[in-house]
């Protein structure tokens, strides 16, 4: 069996992706973040194993990169130059598209690199297809428009109801590439084709959907010009695409809805957890302005300054974000407490020496704030490796 090489983000369309090219070939999957979930291949961490390595060791006669703004293109620079100098490698990339349907009008960085190394024996190309959706992942687009739908009530459209858009099914993409793979990426003309599903809609079929879906919400439209493109899409006697996005419009919303209320969910237990901590705080608040204000004046405690314990207690505590918010705090009410003791205001801002406690608060509190962050992480990332690292 051929190996074949998946480099890329392993969400639910890469794993999509590398699950049905496991059925021809014996896929290893490179990517940054290894935390796959039904994935059939193996996979590796690809920040640990450089390029020459995995060319070395796997041998690859394809490669499938899926491209998208997280990915390194230095990285894409090494495998093409690998590629190329190897012979023999089918190579493809995959580039979604924008929502509305679009056509580059330049090169892409991608098509420009494939022309920078392609030779008589290696042909790499680009695919640039619609935006990608699965049962599990759902294009960005839609998912902005839910949030906002929940946050305010309200649907704004920045392209008119008569734009057209086009989505794409991920296993479509899938039955695709194998193909491509199965007949040879040298029957490709060019660098580059355009894929798309097949059933284009108008922005308007989605506005509709919504507006019956979501009562009483506020559609805003603007005015932003639209140029609409022509541009050749690739069609093959061998393929068709069976999805057709306007008939999976409830099924694909009622998944954002579910993944939304799991994220609501933990939202609130996270809310939960605060409540204590705000508690806490609210405390060490009000002991400090107590200590504060009701310690006698003849008393030996009267030389502790309780505004800095309190922001050293609530950066310790809390971290350095709430530790800045005591300094605040502390500056506020050291203000006011001079001018309740009949100090001008003039008198407090342009003698340099009044100065000191405010440096004091806010130097204290990033000390030991930072070192309070500093540990929490460093007791995240010993719980869970990957916890904590970028």
């Amino acid at each position: 069996m051929e190996h074949l090489v998946y480099w890329g983000q392993l969400n639910e369309i890469g794993i999509t992706l590398c699950n049905s090219l496991s059925a021809d070939y014996d896929v290893t999957a490179f990517t940054s973040a290894v935390n796959p979930y039904d994935l059939k291949c193996d996979c590796f961490d690809k920040k640990k194993v450089s390029e020459e390595e995995m060319m070395r060791d796997i041998k690859p006669s394809c490669i499938v990169y899926f491209s998208s703004p997280e990915e390194n293109k230095n990285e894409l620079n090494k495998l093409l130059a690998l590629s190329g100098s190897q012979g023999g490698v089918n190579f493809i990339i995959i580039r979604e598209a924008d929502f509305f349907r679009k056509t580059p009008s330049v090169k892409c960085l991608e098509e420009i690199l494939c022309d920078e190394y392609a030779s008589d024996v290696f042909h790499p190309f680009v695919i640039h297809c619609s935006r990608l959706y699965g049962n599990r992942e759902m294009p960005v687009y839609l998912q902005q428009i839910y949030s906002n739908i929940l946050r305010d009530g309200r649907l704004y459209l920045t392209h008119p109801g008569d734009a057209y858009c086009d989505v794409m099914h991920v296993d479509d993409l899938c039955s695709l590439v194998r193909l491509i793979l199965r007949q040879g990426p040298g029957q490709i003309d060019g660098r580059s084709i355009q894929v798309q599903s097949g059933y284009p809609f108008r922005h308007q079929v989605l506005v509709d959907f919504l507006v019956d879906r979501y009562d009483q919400i506020y559609v805003e439209e603007m005015d932003q010009p639209f140029e609409e493109t022509e541009f050749e899409v690739y069609s093959s006697d061998a393929w068709s695409p069976r999805h057709n996005f306007t008939k999976d419009l409830e099924k694909v919303f009622y998944q954002i809805e579910e993944d939304s209320q799991v994220e609501h969910r933990m939202l609130l237990d996270q809310r939960k957890k605060k409540i204590p901590q705000v508690i806490k705080y609210l405390c060490l608040l009000l002991c400090e302005e107590a200590y504060t204000h009701y310690i006698p004046t003849a008393s030996d405690l009267q030389y502790i300054d309780a505004r800095t314990l309190f922001v050293i207690c609530s950066s310790l505590f809390f971290g350095k974000n709430v530790g800045f918010l005591s300094a605040l705090i502390c500056s506020i009410t050291n203000v006011a407490g001079c001018l309740a003791k009949g100090v001008h205001w003039y008198e407090i801002f342009y003698n340099i020496d009044n100065w000191i406690p405010f440096a004091v608060y806010f130097s204290l509190a990033a000390l030991f704030g930072m070192y309070k962050d500093y540990l929490s992480k460093k007791l995240a990332a010993n719980k869970d490796p990957n916890t904590g690292k970028n």
